[in-house]
């Protein structure tokens, strides 16, 4: 059961900030509306990414299963532009279900390029000479 079930077509997120039913969350930098749960939680539940909602003003942040523009990052779970080389995660559009993900490990017939954090069919010939390595699948400038 919800902790703030809806009674309109307005969506209601318990805030713990306020100890209310609201239509957003109060403090947005820490708290994110979960329509998975009807809360405002901390971190997204798994599967969605926090993303700004743009259309309210002040933008509002709300989990989201596709993020609108740039990847979902399950580590996160928040949606960012590139994905982060610090996780290790490279941006995959998935054309047939339509969703932008950070994934480790690209799907075959793809690699992964280093420069833009992206899952590629083809390697870049600039900056630099990179060369597609089957084994791993990664883009590199020398083959091993």
């Amino acid at each position: 059961m919800s902790v703030c079930q809806p009674y309109s077509s307005t969506a209601y997120y318990g805030d713990p900030t306020t100890r209310q039913c609201e239509t957003t969350c109060q403090t947005p930098t820490l708290y994110t509306a979960d329509p998975a749960n009807k809360l405002c939680t901390l971190k997204c539940t798994y599967g969605t990414f926090r993303n700004n909602n743009t259309a309210l003003t002040p933008p509002s942040p709300i989990c989201i299963t596709n993020c609108p523009s740039g990847y979902g990052d399950f580590t996160t779970r928040i949606c960012v532009a590139t994905c982060s080389i610090y996780t290790q995660t490279f941006g995959f559009y998935n054309s047939t279900s339509q969703y932008s993900l950070c994934v480790s490990l690209c799907p075959l017939t793809y690699y992964a390029e280093n420069v833009t954090r992206t899952c590629t069919t083809s390697c870049p010939s600039t900056p630099l000479m990179y060369f597609a390595y089957n084994t791993t699948r990664v883009c590199a400038t020398y083959c091993n």
